[in-house]
């Protein structure tokens, strides 16, 4: 997963995926999360997977679909 990431950046890319996909991330990748995010971090990173697994599964259930963007969209590199 990642392999053109940073280690620390695969790692919560990793704790990420356990979040979202199980009940309960393993006690291994939790250490590892905590070996290298604060407590507080920690806790921003769930919170920001639990506001977007909310907000996916509201637009699941409500059947919403994407916005459609007409138009050009400027990639990163643009100014």
């Amino acid at each position: 997963m990642g392999g053109d990431l940073p280690p620390i950046d695969r790692m919560v890319a990793e704790f990420v995926t356990a979040v979202i996909t199980t009940p309960r991330v393993a006690d291994r990748l939790f250490d590892q999360a905590h070996a290298v995010l604060s407590d507080r971090e920690i806790v921003e990173v769930l919170q920001i997977c639990g506001y977007y697994w909310c907000l996916a599964r509201v637009a699941t259930v409500l059947d919403i679909t994407s916005t459609t963007i007409h138009g050009q969209m400027p990639s990163l590199g643009d100014s």
